[in-house]
């Protein structure tokens, strides 16, 4: 008998998980469900998240994300060069624009557009991706290259 109702607990709980989210977004008019980028953020597919400020009289670099590429997938900026880093989704799924080396992290969903300032101080590349699971892998990655002078 208590391996039954063990059976039956698991089952609820697995039922629960599936509907819940569904019920969830039924309520409050979100779409998507939850889930875990490749970066290890949280997030809800059509959220935008962004990691900086923007910096008002920035120049602005704008990125357009789609299945499965950037464009442009490389950017030059000037050491200490203040810029706002705009990406637009043009995709139809969600898609982020993470810089690993510089915690950065801007995620889009469909139609959305996300800015954060940034500021680097030291000369170098640093590579940029897509952190949604098998999104680099498609070839959705670029450069950042930041050079003593632009």
């Amino acid at each position: 008998m208590p391996t039954r109702m063990l059976l039956i607990a698991g089952l609820v709980a697995v039922a629960a998980s599936l509907i819940g989210p569904a019920v969830q977004a039924a309520i409050t008019g979100e779409t998507g469900w939850d889930h875990m980028s490749g970066y290890g953020h949280m997030g809800r597919w059509g959220d935008s998240q962004t990691t900086g400020d923007v910096i008002e009289g920035a120049t602005e670099e704008q990125v357009i994300a789609t299945e499965f590429a950037f464009s442009p997938n490389e950017l030059t900026v000037a050491v200490g060069e203040p810029i706002n880093l705009s990406v637009t989704n043009g995709g139809d799924l969600s898609h982020d624009l993470v810089i690993p080396d510089l915690g950065v992290r801007l995620a889009v969903g469909p139609g959305g557009q996300a800015t954060a300032g940034l500021e680097v101080d030291k000369a170098g590349s640093y590579q940029f991706l897509c952190s949604y699971p098998g999104h680099a892998e498609a070839g959705m990655t670029g450069l950042l290259t930041v050079s003593p002078d632009k």
